[in-house]
């Protein structure tokens, strides 16, 4: 693949080169870049972007939302039935799931302070 973080052209020669753009637009897409207007040129640059603990938190409650709590609910709804043992069994292994499916998003999406250790 081609690294375009170099990249820059002429505004006056982007009408002839709207091919290239589309792919060095899609390389920054792909790789953490934006093309950057400077006024005369059209250029890559790398983007800044940090993502701070308020957004893990929403990104953390988002997959909580889509991925644990269905299982939260199976496990109510079996709770309301007649406790069998194979009910009880299930509940188990859906509380061992549901238990698996919150570490696997907290390594996901792990607070900063996290990473530093």
């Amino acid at each position: 693949m081609t690294d375009y973080s170099k990249w820059k052209i002429k505004k006056e020669e982007l009408n002839n080169n709207y091919e290239e753009y589309g792919k060095v637009a899609s390389w920054c897409n792909e790789n953490g870049y934006f093309i950057k207007d400077t006024g005369k040129y059209y250029k890559v640059e790398k983007q800044n972007f940090v993502i701070d603990n308020k957004m893990i938190e929403n990104f953390r409650s988002v997959a909580y939302v889509q991925e644990v709590d269905p299982i939260t609910c199976n496990i109510n709804r079996l709770r309301d039935e007649e406790q069998t043992e194979e009910v009880i069994a299930e509940i188990e292994q859906l509380k061992e799931k549901r238990k698996q499916k919150v570490q696997e998003i907290k390594e996901k999406f792990p607070y900063n302070d996290e990473l530093e250790n």
